[in-house]
C-alpha cells in the first residue's frame, strides 16, 4: 500500500488520488506500463519500483472497482482519508475514487479543477475492501 500521509502531508493525499486516478488507465494497458516501468527503473532514487508497484496495486484495485462499481466490495466502517472509495449519488450515478481529505459530514476526492479537490457527502461514500480486488 502506499505510504498515507499524515495531517501535515495533506496536499499528498491530492497528489496520490492524482497519480491513483491516472494509474488505474495505465495499468490495464500493458504497453504503457511496461514503459511506465521501464522509465522508473532506469531512474535513479530511493526505491522507485517499490513506491511504483504499491501504487500500482492500488490502481489495479481502482481499475477492477471501475468495470462494475455496483458490485465493488465494501469495508463496513467509515471512511479514512487515503481509502479508495466507491461514490453511490442519489440519483444512481457511481464512481470510484481516492478519499483525499474528510471532515463531519464531508470527503474530499481529488479533482483536476479544484486543488481543495470536490466535496461529496459522506453519506454517499463507502470505503472499499481493496485486498478484494487484488
Amino acid at each position: 500500500m502506499p505510504r498515507r500521509p499524515e495531517e501535515d502531508d495533506l496536499p499528498w493525499f491530492h497528489w496520490s488520488g492524482r497519480v491513483i486516478a491516472l494509474l488505474s488507465k495505465v495499468v490495464v494497458d500493458e504497453a504503457a506500463l511496461k514503459v511506465l516501468k521501464e522509465a522508473v527503473r532506469e531512474s535513479r532514487g530511493v526505491d522507485r519500483e517499490g513506491w511504483l508497484h504499491a501504487h500500482c496495486r492500488l490502481a489495479e484495485a481502482a481499475a477492477l472497482a471501475e468495470l462494475d462499481p455496483a458490485n465493488a466490495p465494501v469495508l463496513a466502517r467509515p471512511v479514512r482519508r487515503g481509502d479508495l472509495v466507491r461514490i453511490r449519488m442519489p440519483k444512481g450515478t457511481l464512481s470510484i475514487a481516492f478519499l483525499a481529505d474528510l471532515d463531519e459530514t464531508k470527503v474530499w476526492v481529488p479533482d483536476a479543477t479544484r486543488d481543495e479537490g470536490r466535496p461529496v457527502l459522506k453519506t454517499f461514500v463507502s470505503p472499499l475492501e481493496v485486498d478484494s480486488l487484488e
